[in-house]
């Protein structure tokens, strides 16, 4: 399960959409993770994309970590 939950994020800023277009194992498998579960838990942020961070308080005093995609 990914560290962050991923807002707004797509293939257009993903690091591994080119790699997946190539056929890179681990590409591909990144991306079968966006594609199957909500939050896109396999989108990580090519360099250069405007991400904002910021935390959720859930019950029991937990905090879910928020990467959102600035356009």
């Amino acid at each position: 399960m990914s560290v962050y939950q991923n807002q707004g994020a797509s293939c257009i800023t993903c690091y591994w959409q080119e790699g997946a277009l190539i056929g890179e194992i681990n590409a591909k498998y990144q991306c079968k993770k966006c594609r199957n579960k909500t939050n896109h838990p396999g989108w990580e942020p090519k360099p250069g994309t405007n991400i904002r961070y910021s935390r959720l308080a859930v019950s029991g005093g937990r905090f879910i970590a928020i990467r959102t995609v600035i356009e």
